[in-house]
């Protein structure tokens, strides 16, 4: 019953306050899964965690690192490069490109929240001449070998690059969020 009072109010065009959008208590899961109370990935209200659609951008409600596959970069894309683009939407943690496989990345995002928005505003959109696609990782966080040297991209440089301390994070706060 009470569900149903929540829609006549909607309907009725009064607010409810931050969960209008009916995401209370759900969590986020990337548009893995099926089932009730998990939206869909291309939902535009799929970044909405439990306090509304700002929220809290730490790791509570967005949830743990998401980590995405971009595909089709061009040649002239480095880490530097990706994380000025990926970094609109959400907090960068790593960016690595794959030596093995030409025009390939990985990027690891802060939370769930900032890789939803990256999904629903990058994806299939021309960067460089090169059409990128991203989709989301079985990976549960971008890992970085120790015992290995870098490899190094066309451009010189090098194919990882870790910006968990950067002062360019635009989501670590909700001070710097609102900005």
């Amino acid at each position: 019953k009470q569900w149903y009072q929540r829609r006549v109010a909607i309907t009725a065009g009064e607010s409810q306050g931050p969960s209008d959008d009916n995401y209370g208590d759900r969590g986020h899961d990337m548009g893995r899964g099926s089932g009730p109370g998990r939206p869909r990935r291309g939902d535009r209200n799929m970044d909405r965690g439990r306090d509304g659609p700002r929220g809290d951008m730490g790791p509570g409600p967005g949830g743990p690192p998401a980590v995405l596959m971009v595909h089709g970069l061009d040649s002239t894309m480095n880490p530097n490069r990706l994380f000025n683009l990926f970094c609109m939407y959400g907090d960068v943690n790593k960016v690595k490109f794959l030596m093995t496989k030409k025009g390939i990345a990985m990027v690891e995002m802060k939370n769930s929240r900032g890789a939803d928005n990256v999904l629903n505003h990058l994806n299939r959109i021309k960067v460089l001449g090169s059409q990128m696609s991203i989709s989301p990782s079985k990976h549960r966080e971008v890992v970085i070998y120790n015992n290995n040297a870098p490899g190094i991209l066309e451009d010189g440089s090098e194919n990882v690059q870790v910006f968990i301390n950067s002062r360019f994070l635009r989501y670590s706060t909700e001070k710097r969020a609102a900005k």
